[in-house]
């Protein structure tokens, strides 16, 4: 049923509520933040960009109407939180059990 629904919205161009496909938060600006955040800690420099990109996605995905422009808030604000706490603990010094040294990644 509501895969002939979207299709009938579609062909006819009507608009209307649950006509539209939108998640919240928008996984494209939450991955653009992620990627924005990581260059922006290697360094300033090269975030730039990084937040532009930011800037784009959020700006293309409310003008091409994948998302609803409070649906790319929510993913900047959430994305930026979890790394914040992802970031303060890491710098606890947390080491898996069984780990052997430092390197996070080494099995």
């Amino acid at each position: 049923m509501p895969k002939n629904s979207f299709w009938q919205w579609y062909v006819s161009h009507q608009v209307g509520t649950g006509s539209g496909i939108s998640a919240m938060p928008s996984m494209h600006v939450s991955i653009a933040v992620l990627i924005a955040l990581s260059l922006d800690h290697l360094n300033r420099f090269m975030g730039l960009p990084g937040w532009f990109y930011v800037f784009v996605m959020q700006l293309g995905s409310v003008h091409l109407a994948w998302h609803s422009a409070i649906d790319g808030c929510v993913s900047i604000l959430s994305t930026a939180l979890i790394g914040g706490a992802v970031g303060c603990w890491q710098s606890t010094g947390y080491k898996r059990e069984g780990g052997k040294g430092d390197n996070p990644w080494q099995m």
